[in-house]
């Protein structure tokens, strides 16, 4: 369909540039009649016509390039222009040629529209010539031959554009055919070119499959020349199955002692702890005892240390007594017989003062003594109670030391009973081994008879397989052909 339009379109182009080109004609021949006639009007006129035309087709064909346009706007100026010509410059042959010459012009493009276009306008050029000079002679022959060559011209763009409908159909369903064939050779080509992908893929197969049969047959002979050494080893094997059996029985027996001996080790290991938290326990008795005496000789300590504060207040009042005392005595020796009596109570106060001095002098001597061996006291159990808090400590360590020792113990317990069940279960699979192995031996043999049996069918899998290789070679270089005639 798009190549019809566009010869549709370069035919209308082609007959709009002629229509111009014969009224160009005709207009350049009328305006040298009128030059040599020297008949200026007549040339202006037709000059300006001409013009006119020319303008057009400049601006439908290069601006606003609406092609059809131009044979209807043509043939009214041009007709205008004529029957313009019969007003202003009267009637004469030329017109009446003019007119006949403008029916077959607008022919030109075999278009009905344009034909009875120009066809009305040439019959009104006509009947205006017959109007406006009715007695001309001829004009009514002249009118009844525009008639009969419109009816002539009619059924021959009648015939034309039936033939050309027909052109049309034909071009179209050729134009499909065309497209139907394309598909289907683009169809062709698809399917050709994966045939030929298919040939290929399967001729590479096979290919990799014939080197795989090759590498397959290498293989099973190498597999049947081991299975021999192989059954060989076999029988080795059972033999040391056999040996490792009685390994494994030996090994599950002394797991089973271990064992034993590791169940009296944990109890005793218990018993041991149990006495060392019973000691720690009367460690930390005897440290809060030690503490407690501790704490009472502080605060003894304190009351000797008041005591010998007490004991300096009273050797100070004591010698206040004996100054007092003095004072007294002085005083009555001055009074003469009336201090007698105050010199009396003066002396037994002085004697009372000395008695107190030596009381406390004895006092002194016996806190002195009690605050050295309160010191000593002190420094002891200070000593006891860094002793007991080592103690304290190591017994801690220690029973750390057996708690570790009797989890230890007890996670070896149930290693060695989790290993006593696997030595178990060794022996009984290696029974089973030998018993397998024995059978695997045989297996082997029967294997081996086997592989060189499948070693013969392969050698035949492999010349039939070299035989259809040559066939798809051929046949993949046959593909290759028929896939390059569409190209």
């Amino acid at each position: 369909m798009i190549a019809l339009e566009q010869l549709r379109n370069t035919d209308l182009k082609k007959k709009n540039a002629l229509m111009l080109i014969v009224i160009a004609i005709s207009l350049l021949a009328t305006i040298g009649k009128a030059l040599s006639t020297q008949q200026m009007p007549k040339t202006i006129y037709f000059g300006l016509e001409l013009i006119l035309l020319i303008l057009l087709f400049v601006v439908i064909h290069l601006l606003i390039k609406k092609h059809n346009l131009f044979p209807a706007i043509a043939l009214i100026i041009t007709y205008s222009f004529t029957i313009g010509y019969i007003f202003l410059f009267g009637i004469n042959i030329d017109v009446i040629v003019v007119l006949l010459f403008l029916n077959l012009v607008s022919a030109i493009h075999l278009n009905k529209l344009y034909y009875i276009l120009g066809f009305i306008l040439g019959g009104i050029g006509l009947i205006t010539t017959l109007i406006i000079s009715p007695a001309e002679q001829g004009l009514v022959t002249i009118l009844l031959v525009h008639i009969l060559s419109g009816i002539a011209l009619g059924v021959i763009i009648h015939l034309n554009n039936k033939l050309f409908y027909h052109l049309q159909q034909v071009l179209t369903q050729v134009e499909k055919e065309a497209e139907h064939r394309s598909i289907q050779k683009q169809h062709m080509e698809t399917n050709v070119a994966q045939i030929v992908d298919a040939i290929s893929t399967v001729n590479n197969q096979i290919q990799t499959s014939l080197t795989s049969h090759n590498e397959m047959k290498i293989a099973i002979q190498e597999v049947s020349a081991g299975s021999q050494s192989q059954s060989e080893q076999i029988s080795d094997v059972a033999h040391i199955s056999l040996a490792t059996m009685q390994s494994m029985d030996q090994l599950h027996r002394l797991t089973a002692n271990l064992q034993s001996e590791t169940e009296q080790t944990s109890v005793t290991v218990t018993d041991g702890y149990s006495t060392i938290e019973n000691f720690q326990q009367e460690m930390d008795r005897l440290k809060e005892t030690i503490t407690d005496l501790q704490q009472t000789f502080h605060v003894l300590s304190e009351t000797i240390s008041e005591t010998n504060d007490l004991t300096s207040t009273i050797d100070g009042i004591t010698g206040q007594i004996g100054l007092l005392a003095l004072n007294a005595s002085i005083e009555a020796a001055r009074a003469g017989e009336a201090g007698k009596g105050f010199s009396v109570v003066a002396s037994e106060i002085r004697k009372l003062a000395d008695v107190t001095k030596e009381t406390t002098e004895k006092i002194n001597i016996n806190l002195t003594k009690l605050n050295e061996s309160n010191d000593s006291a002190v420094g002891k159990m200070h000593e006891s109670s860094t002793s007991i808090n080592q103690g304290v400590e190591s017994t801690q360590v220690v029973s750390n030391i057996f708690r570790d020792v009797k989890d230890t113990l007890e996670k070896r317990t149930d290693e060695f009973i989790e290993v006593t069940r696997f030595a178990n279960d060794m022996k009984e699979k290696t029974t089973d081994v030998e018993l397998s192995t024995n059978e695997l031996a045989a297996i082997i043999e029967q294997s081996t008879a086997s592989l060189e049996e499948m070693s013969a069918t392969i050698e035949t899998l492999t010349t039939d397989n070299q035989k259809i290789a040559a066939i798809m070679k051929d046949t993949t270089l046959n593909a290759e052909k028929i896939k390059n005639t569409f190209k």
